[in-house]
C-alpha cells in the first residue's frame, strides 16, 4: 500500500509556552517576518481521514486554514491574550542554532502552502478559519489540557 504525504502547519506550543512562563524576555527564532501556514487540529483529522479513504496513493496534499499570518503577528496575539508583560526578542535564526540545532532552522522558515489539490481531490474544505481570531480559544483550550 502506497502512503499519502500530508503537509501541514506548524502548531505553536513554543510561543505559547514561552508567554505563559513569565520570564521578562520571550524569544522568538527568525526576524518575525515569515509565515506560518496553520490548519485546526479538526480540519487537519479530516484531511487524514479523506486521504485515506479516497483510493489514491503517492499524493502529497497540503493542508492549510487559507491564511498566512506573519510569526511577529501570531506572536503579538499570543502575548495580549495571555497578557505577557515581559519582552520579545527576535533571535536571528544562526545564534539560535547554537542552543536549538536545526530545529532553529524550521522555526525561522517562511512558508506558504496551497491547498487546491486537496480540496480538488479530496473535497477537503477548513472548517475553522483563522489563528489570529481564535487565539482566546487555543490559549484556553491549550491551559486546560496542561491541568
Amino acid at each position: 500500500m502506497a502512503m499519502l504525504t500530508l503537509r501541514t502547519g506548524f502548531s505553536t506550543p513554543v510561543l505559547r509556552n514561552g508567554a505563559l512562563d513569565g520570564g521578562p524576555v520571550l524569544q522568538v527564532v527568525g526576524p518575525g517576518d515569515n509565515h506560518w501556514p496553520m490548519v485546526h487540529v479538526d480540519d487537519l483529522a479530516e484531511g487524514y481521514r479523506l486521504a485515506a479513504e479516497c483510493g489514491l496513493s503517492s499524493e502529497i496534499f497540503n493542508l492549510g486554514d487559507g491564511a498566512t499570518p506573519k510569526v511577529r503577528q501570531m506572536v503579538a496575539a499570543i502575548i495580549e491574550t495571555a497578557g505577557y508583560e515581559g519582552r520579545v526578542e527576535f533571535v536571528p535564526e544562526r545564534e539560535a542554532e547554537r542552543s536549538m540545532g536545526a530545529f532553529a532552522e524550521a522555526l525561522a522558515l517562511d512558508l506558504a502552502i496551497d491547498s487546491r489539490k486537496a480540496s480538488r481531490l479530496l473535497a477537503w474544505q477548513p472548517r475553522h478559519r483563522g489563528f489570529l481570531a481564535d487565539v482566546p480559544t487555543y490559549l484556553a483550550a491549550w491551559k486546560a489540557a496542561q491541568d
